[in-house]
């Protein structure tokens, strides 16, 4: 499955919208969703999850973004331990991010979840980034364990807009990724983003990071890169010197106390 854009140049403010196929009588009426309006310079999509362990880093991810500066955060949910959605819908109240339900299809006739790929990245992300296009300069997009980190602990804004100001024809601004490991309370009591800080233990291996993108020049999205119409668009790594992604994917428990998180809520999103 694939984004599909179409413009309509004809009409100016559509109130309804039908597809039809050639061969087919039937007509379809889609339902109209208005992309975000608030002036949001950075956003970060989430890609789709099941949100069922590790809510360490859930938290963590949150509050790193909106440190450095990401305005607003999509979390796409396709399912979630009561505990942690409990938890998200607090950082929804304090406007850190957006819960959004994602449902994956189900077509038995056509096999339509076997034509997804992984949990449906594309899909929610490629909604992501256009819900947020017209209300965003940049969006980053990135799974719920990377953690950009910028020089000296840079805010993003300021070093995203100078980038492209110096190569205004960047297609998508990559960062390389390190593995790391890191110590982590199970309970919410003792929990202590300074100690899971001052534990992590950076693995040797690169692997391929995330990327940013400028919303004026591209129009959708994947996980690592996009698809881009100008072809004068190159990509861009930045040197780890300058900036990294943390992929903060490995946690080891000590003696602490354990909360249980609950039972799993699933609304059939």
């Amino acid at each position: 499955m694939h984004t599909f854009i179409a413009s309509c140049p004809t009409i100016s403010n559509p109130t309804s919208i039908y597809v039809t196929a050639s061969h087919k009588s039937d007509i379809i009426k889609l339902p109209l969703r208005y992309a975000n309006a608030e002036k949001l310079p950075i956003v970060s999509c989430v890609s789709s999850l099941y949100f069922a362990e590790r809510w360490q880093i859930i938290a963590i991810n949150i509050e790193w973004y909106s440190y450095f500066g990401v305005n607003r955060q999509g979390y796409y949910l396709i399912s979630a331990m009561e505990g942690i959605y409990e938890l998200l819908k607090v950082y929804e109240k304090l406007k850190m991010i957006d819960i959004h339900h994602w449902n994956i299809p189900d077509i038995p006739e056509l096999n339509s979840r076997k034509e997804l790929d992984s949990r449906d990245i594309a899909g929610s992300l490629n909604d992501c980034y256009i819900n947020y296009r017209e209300a965003a300069d940049f969006i980053i997009v990135h799974d719920v364990d990377d953690l950009i980190y910028i020089k000296q602990g840079a805010p993003f804004y300021p070093t995203f807009k100078q980038h492209w100001q110096e190569f205004p024809l960047t297609k998508t601004l990559n960062l390389t990724a390190r593995t790391v490991e890191m110590e982590a309370e199970k309970g919410y009591e003792k929990f202590s983003m300074l100690k899971i800080f001052q534990t992590m233990n950076v693995l040797p291996e690169r692997i391929y990071g995330k990327s940013v993108y400028n919303t004026s020049l591209i129009e959708s999205v994947w996980i690592h890169w996009p698809t881009e119409f100008d072809k004068r668009l190159k990509s861009m790594t930045l040197d780890e010197k300058d900036a990294v992604l943390i992929h903060a994917r490995t946690f080891k428990f000590g003696k602490y106390n354990q909360t249980k998180i609950g039972k799993i809520v699933s609304k059939n999103f």
